[in-house]
């Protein structure tokens, strides 16, 4: 690592840094900033109907209050007010008041930023809710987070990937540091489910062998996200015991959402840094329709950050990716969206002269690349006089990994493993909302087909004799999934919702009912406790549903999907208008697991990132796991140029043999504790405002588990699974940004640090030829990654 380069970075930004503190105390003796607009529609949240004559009301400071009332269409808008981070209240007869937190408007670009309001009939009192998709001060839905892309560009080292930033949030834990894989509450990253406007799809990530022990593929994570922060409005992450409509999931859920581009003005981004460049574009198609377009272009050079002596394993690495969405909203039809993108993928690694050779991996020629596409269709409308919601997505990936393998240094078999995967879904989701005064009905289905075809090439060494064996599979799943929800006030204070789904997975033939129950108590204004329990199933490792024993003969037969039953009890209290305490007890028993089936195996597909020797296996249902743990967290807002999030999560995840013995799965870290903090100054002159901020986060958590092995692999059904610890993963991120506000442009000069104090954390155990011992791999260093940004 260039720490020269790093610490010049770093005293140009402590010296940004002293100007912007000593103007942060002459602010109010100031000339007004660059100005800007703000607007938007304001809805009902469940009928989607414009709102006119709602009342809106923002406010920056003592000094910069702005008022006003939506139109006829539910449009509001406010020209040509100062820049920076806005307050708004919303008020509208017979509906929940909002009030609306962290809204940015930048020089650049104009702020469109829609309101939603909740009817409330028979309440008057405040209920009050924040931030671009932010909840507080409202019932949000337990074990969920709202993941906004103003956070993904100000908290430290996401790299603009929400998976990455929900490594923030508790019960949420990075499983290496070159991937986006996440272990939510102690489950398998590989149960993990990606969703795009609502709709399943496959793995959205580029390089998606990215952190794995066996360089290939993971089915569920890479090494970032195909689909640019710039195109992305709010996203979710569901954790447990989630909502009726979505299925086909175990353990977490992401689902991301495009934002519509800007339909009365052309708007452009370009963005260069170490990691590569970036360009979007957005407008209206015409000056008659609302019609807008959103384009985004990116490519990487991973290369530049070799250079500079970071060290990715002497890979060559490049990524490229191109993303879209189109609106067209109608006047009776409602409004259409047609979506997409595409990314591709590589890395390479060329085996080292002999003079180099240090570890067996520089003995190998190893060639990766992946492909992955999804494109859809979206609606919103009215089915009569009932909102109607509809999504239909195709995606598709591709990866392809060959290697070498050498048992032996002075033995090299050339390009003799590999691994193709091919994956196709077609996913359609659709939701119908029934409102009566005090209880709300939805229901709907949703259909996915699933396809897999996959091969594999695993080189074993028995008796130093090498063999290399072919495994195959192909299948083809359909999942039909009727459900429905009915949410009824009991009394004032007493929510009660109820509902269920019919799971029919088509390979195997297989039919469950999934029941959901919730109570919310809202013991005051700033208070309530949630309960929700519900049942959940999912077409779990399709590979293994598919491989072959020989040809057309399956080794699994009747294997049937993996099912589990969450319960969370939660608490919530409001210590102010920005502050929030939450804390959450959840137990998760997960079911009809496929493990070994031989006596006295311990292998279980739920309870590691699976090793491909699993391929050898025959395995049945008859499994079971448990998760269970508290998580605490305090959150505040960014309010008073402010902000932090502090969590801490207790919990223990197990799992069951076929013996019935009890066992630590590789995910058991039992603790996580994050703390994320930041500040900004500004500094305000004649048509130009100046933005500092500092950001850093903290991440403690306890070491990932591994079996103790001798000779080349840790046996899939040893006596002590997962019986030892890895160190204990600490990990301090940064991000520093200097932002310049002018009219009609925005730039923002920003540095992110991965692992600010360089300590390697462990990474995994694995036997090297070379040095014919086992060896601890060690995950990444310190990586930076500057970057420049104009918005206009």
């Amino acid at each position: 690592m260039n720490f020269n380069f790093i610490r010049a970075i770093l005293c140009t930004f402590c010296l940004l840094a002293t100007q912007a503190i000593w103007a942060q105390s002459a602010l109010d003796t100031l000339p007004e900033p660059p100005k800007q607009t703000l607007r938007g529609v304001v809805r009902d949240l469940d009928t989607h109907e414009p709102l006119p004559g709602a009342t809106i009301r923002i406010w920056r400071d003592s000094l910069h209050k702005f008022a006003g009332t939506s139109d006829e269409s539910g449009r509001y808008r406010f020209e040509q007010i100062p820049v920076g981070r806005y307050r708004m209240e919303v008020r509208f007869l017979g509906h929940e008041e909002l009030i609306v937190d962290e809204i940015v408007v930048l020089g650049g670009k104009e702020t469109i930023h829609d309101i939603w309001l909740r009817e409330n009939p028979e309440s008057l009192e405040q209920i009050i809710v924040t931030a671009a998709g932010r909840d507080v001060r409202t019932i949000p839905r337990l074990s969920s987070h709202k993941i906004t892309v103003e956070e993904n560009f100000r908290l430290p080292a996401t790299f603009n990937d929400p998976a990455r930033l929900a490594m923030a949030y508790p019960g949420v834990v990075g499983t290496n540091d070159q991937s986006n894989a996440i272990s939510v509450r102690g489950n398998n990253p590989l149960t993990l489910q990606w969703r795009l406007e609502g709709a399943e799809i496959v793995n959205p990530n580029h390089l998606s062998n990215a952190g794995t022990p066996a360089d290939r593929a993971n089915a569920t994570a890479g090494g970032v996200n195909i689909l640019s922060a710039q195109m992305l409005n709010t996203s979710a992450l569901y954790k447990g015991a989630f909502p009726v409509e979505y299925g086909n999931a175990l353990g977490g859920i992401m689902d991301m959402n495009f934002r519509s581009g800007n339909d009365e003005h052309p708007e452009f981004t370009l963005k260069t840094g170490l990691l590569g460049l970036e360009a979007s574009a957005e407008g209206p198609f015409s000056d008659s329709t609302r019609a807008s377009y959103l384009f985004n272009y990116r490519y990487s050079f991973v290369g530049l950050l070799t250079s500079m002596g970071v060290d990715f394993g002497d890979e060559k690495i490049n990524f490229q990716d191109f993303s879209f969405h189109l609106n067209f909203p109608t006047e009776k039809a409602g409004v259409f969206s047609f979506f997409g993108v595409g990314g591709q993928s590589e890395n390479h690694f060329d085996r080292k002269d002999s003079t180099e050779v240090e570890f067996e991996k520089d003995l190998l020629n190893i060639d990766f690349d992946s492909k992955m596409g999804a494109i859809g269709l979206k609606h919103v409308g009215h089915l009569g006089n009932l909102p109607w919601h509809s999504t239909l997505v195709f995606s598709t990936s591709e990866n392809n990994w060959t290697s070498d393998f050498a048992p032996f240094p002075d033995q090299i078999f050339e390009q003799a493993e590999s691994d193709h995967t091919l994956l196709r879904k077609w996913s359609f989701i659709t939701s119908i909302d029934h409102k009566r005064p005090n209880s709300h009905l939805r229901y709907g289905f949703s259909a996915t087909r699933d396809f897999i075809d996959f091969e594999a090439v695993v080189g074993d060494v028995t008796f130093d004799i090498t063999r290399f064996f072919t495994h195959k599979g192909q299948n083809t799943n359909w999942i039909i999934r009727p459900y429905a929800e009915w949410r009824k006030d009991l009394i004032p204070s007493l929510e009660l919702a109820v509902g269920g789904a019919l799971s029919y997975y088509t390979f195997p033939d297989f039919l469950f009912f999934e029941p959901t129950f919730q109570l919310t108590y809202k013991i005051n204004p700033t208070s309530h406790f949630q309960f929700r329990s519900t049942i959940n199933s999912q077409y779990f490792f399709p590979k293994m549903f598919a491989i072959e024993f020989e040809k057309f003969v399956l080794r699994n037969p009747g294997l049937k999907p993996t099912r589990t039953a969450h319960l969370v009890l939660g608490y919530q209290k409001y210590l102010d208008n920005q502050t929030t305490f939450n804390i959450e007890f959840f137990h998760q028993n997960i079911f009809e697991i496929p493990i070994d089936k031989s006596d006295k195996a311990t292998f279980s597909s739920i309870a590691s990132i699976s090793d491909p020797d699993w391929m050898f296996l025959t395995v049945q249902n008859a499994g079971e796991a448990i998760n269970f743990g508290l998580e605490t967290s305090f959150r505040k807002l960014l309010s008073e140029s402010f902000y932090y999030i502090f969590s801490t999560t207790l919990y223990h995840s197990t799992y069951q043999d076929i013996a019935n013995e009890k066992h630590p799965t590789q995910f058991d870290g039992r603790y996580l504790i994050n703390a994320t903090i930041g500040r900004e100054f500004h500094r305000i002159k004649p048509l130009k405002e100046r933005v500092f901020g500092l950001n850093f986060r903290m991440t403690y958590a306890g070491g990932l588990r591994y079996t103790p092995f001798e000779g080349r692999a840790p046996d899939l059904n040893d006596s002590r699974p997962f019986s030892r610890k890895l160190k204990d993963y600490f990990r301090l991120d940064a991000r520093f940004y200097r932002k310049w506000n002018r009219p009609g442009l925005t730039t923002t000069l920003a540095i992110d640090l991965q692992n600010m104090t360089n300590r390697k954390n462990d990474g995994w155990y694995y036997h090297d030829s070379v040095k014919n011992d086992v060896i601890l791999k060690k995950q990444l260093g310190l990586i930076p990654n500057l970057s420049y940004k104009i918005e206009f």
